[in-house]
């Protein structure tokens, strides 16, 4: 489960006079667009939902991007790869992002 703070930064891009408290938003700026406020002037659960969902979403499909940071070789050693390859007719720079890429696959 997420933090409704995260995903409102994420939704909203830090939105300014948000306020949540132990997981609750318990101040919200009037009149926002898409926003359907309650009785207290804060958004619906309804509101809320999507928001999480959308938010989840987002980190799946997007998961994969930080794993491949981690697993890619240094932009110099790249450079490198692809120089030497280029003298040696070798395609290890090529297999190097193959196999990033198989081990971190975009998801569908």
């Amino acid at each position: 489960m997420f933090e409704i703070s995260d995903v409102i930064e994420w939704k909203f891009n830090n939105l300014a006079e948000v306020t949540t408290d132990g997981g609750e938003i318990i101040a919200f700026p009037p009149n926002v667009p898409g926003v359907d406020y309650d009785s207290n002037g804060l958004p619906t659960e309804g509101n809320k939902t999507i928001w999480i969902a959308e938010y989840e979403t987002h980190i799946f499909a997007t998961a994969y991007i930080g794993k491949r940071k981690k697993d890619y070789l240094p932009v110099k050693k790249q450079l490198d790869m692809i120089y030497w390859d280029n003298v040696n007719s070798t395609d290890k720079w090529i297999k190097h992002i193959e196999k990033v890429k198989g081990d971190n696959p975009k998801p569908i």
